[in-house]
């Protein structure tokens, strides 16, 4: 499918009031389709978003013995505070002279079977609409970000989209998983957390075009090893986020495996300006709504230092829904999917997991600047970086120097060894 561009902003209206917000539509930097609407930060609005954290970090509930029926169910998704959210939010912007325009966007692409590719960019004066969860937006039918022929993503305001070079190596990803031996942190499941990520780029690493580590331990310093010894296209930081005096914090790990916290200007000082294309920062249960803060921040501070694309949670998921995510988002990119549409096909599997809550699809928020950042259509492979071990597996090529992960999941490292 075919997808065209959608320019979406958000400032602050001229209008006196701070209440009164500015959306825009622009083709080529130009406005085509403004509309004015106002957005009280008031009680109603704080309650309804706190019912919306509650409800996306809770576990499911036990399967019902008897299914509601269609009325039933239909009558339930319309107390939804999220669908409440997503109609009240979609009524106030899209209305006028710019819900004409985009009607119409939809309209054109639905008649000849393409789709629209919508950037949101929030003005550096509205910090507290771009906080809001736009991937809850609810027309009349259904969210918007469900629909396929829909993606969605955000740009802070000033960042340029971006077409880069295609790869001209072997993929190269880093993995970080922090999971501090300390009381005050939830532990993770980095053993299954690894297998899930080598399992969903299985087909890459078959095909030779990719090389994954994993930090021997999630201490700032030897992660800043690994990028000064290497240079890498993908992170993947699994972990928990924390906000303290509204600054944002990932939890690493220091010498003696005990939590210590890195400020996120630091860390994206971290990853700058060394060539990676893609930053998945992926959190966990036990954070409990924290990573709105933490992630989100640095998802957009990242993309202002040019990092072309960044997946982060704006809540916290439950361990095995965010697994099973990043499974299907790395295997829709091993098969040559555009960022974007990769999250989408990730997004629809976290709609319809039996162990879900109905409401985590909308969790994940992607900052956009090259949606082929890291297409690995015409990859080729590098031979040098893999021998071939045809005694035992002679369809599995494997990589000389291996994966570097945990030492405490050493046993983990030994399974898969002993398949190669």
């Amino acid at each position: 499918m075919e997808y065209s561009s959608l320019d979406f902003q958000i400032t602050r209206s001229p209008e006196a009031s701070p209440y009164i917000y500015r959306a825009s539509i622009l083709e080529d930097g130009n406005v085509v389709a403004s509309n004015d609407f106002e957005l009280r930060q008031d009680l109603k609005l704080s309650q309804m978003l706190k019912s919306i954290e509650k409800k996306v970090t809770e576990s499911p509930e036990e399967p019902k013995k008897h299914k509601e029926n269609a009325e039933a169910q239909e009558e339930k998704d319309r107390e939804e505070p999220h669908i409440e959210f997503g109609k009240m939010l979609y009524s106030k912007v899209f209305s006028g002279q710019l819900g004409e325009y985009f009607n119409k966007s939809i309209k054109e692409v639905q008649d000849n079977g393409s789709g629209l590719r919508i950037s949101l960019r929030f003005g550096e004066d509205v910090p507290e609409i771009s906080a809001l969860p736009w991937e809850y937006l609810y027309d009349d039918e259904d969210f918007l970000i469900r629909r396929r022929n829909i993606l969605i993503s955000r740009l802070p305001a000033g960042v340029k989209k971006k077409k880069l070079e295609p790869l001209d190596s072997v993929l190269r990803m880093l993995v970080i998983i922090s999971g501090p031996d300390d009381p005050r942190i939830s532990p993770l499941n980095t053993e299954k957390e690894q297998e899930i990520i080598l399992e969903a780029v299985d087909k890459l690493q078959r095909d030779q075009k990719i090389k994954v580590d994993f930090t021997e331990d999630a201490t700032f310093e030897n992660v800043e090893g690994y990028l000064n010894e290497q240079d890498y296209h993908i992170i993947h930081f699994t972990g928990h986020g924390i906000s303290i005096d509204g600054k944002g914090h990932l939890v690493f790990e220091n010498e003696d495996q005990k939590a210590r916290l890195i400020d996120n200007k630091t860390l994206s000082d971290l990853f700058s300006e060394r060539g990676i294309r893609l930053v998945m920062l992926s959190s966990c249960e036990s954070a409990k709504g924290s990573n709105k803060e933490a992630f989100d921040d640095l998802a957009s501070m990242l993309s202002k230092k040019g990092i072309p694309a960044v997946v982060a949670m704006q809540y916290s998921v439950l361990d095995d829904v965010a697994i099973k995510f990043a499974y299907n988002f790395y295997r829709a990119i091993a098969s040559g999917k555009p960022v974007d549409l990769a999250l989408k096909e990730a997004r629809l599997v976290m709609k319809n997991l039996e162990n879900g809550n109905g409401l985590d699809f909308a969790t994940p928020v992607l900052y956009l600047s090259d949606c082929d950042c890291v297409n690995v259509g015409n990859l080729k492979p590098e031979p040098s970086e893999f021998v071939f071990k045809p005694m035992m597996m002679p369809d599995l090529q494997v990589m000389e120097k291996g994966f570097v992960a945990r030492k405490k999941n050493s046993d983990f490292l030994k399974k898969v060894s002993s398949q190669m």
